[in-house]
This record gives C-alpha cells, structure tokens and sequence, in this order.
C-alpha cells in the first residue's frame, strides 16, 4: 500500500475550482485525440516492423 502524505483541507475554496470554458474543453479534446492517433501509429509500425507472414501476432511481440 503507498502511503498517503497529502495534507489537504476538508473544504473547497473557489480558488480551488478552475473555470473550465466550452473553448478550453474542445481544445483539450482535439489534443488528447492527436496524442491518441500518434500512439496508434507508433503502435501499428511496431506491429508491422514485427510481423512475419505466416506467423501468429502475440501483443508482446511489439512491446519493448
């Protein structure tokens, strides 16, 4: 079990909150599917860089 440290409060102030817009949302989403589409070509490469015809693809076989 890791030890928990945090010395937090029992209340939440409003500067604790962060405003959260449409915009801010929208861009947060486009960033994390860019991230998500170039891990899935790194992804498919090491799959196809591993891959010899005829042969079974086992997911171990790409991860280093």
């Amino acid at each position: 079990m890791v030890p928990d440290t945090w010395h937090g409060l029992m209340v939440t102030f409003d500067a604790d909150c962060a405003r959260f817009t449409e915009a801010d949302l929208d861009e947060a989403t486009n960033r994390l599917l860019r991230l998500a589409a170039s891990y899935e070509a790194v992804l498919r490469y090491q799959i196809l860089r591993s891959w010899t015809p005829g042969q079974m693809w086992k997911p171990g076989r790409c991860v280093r």
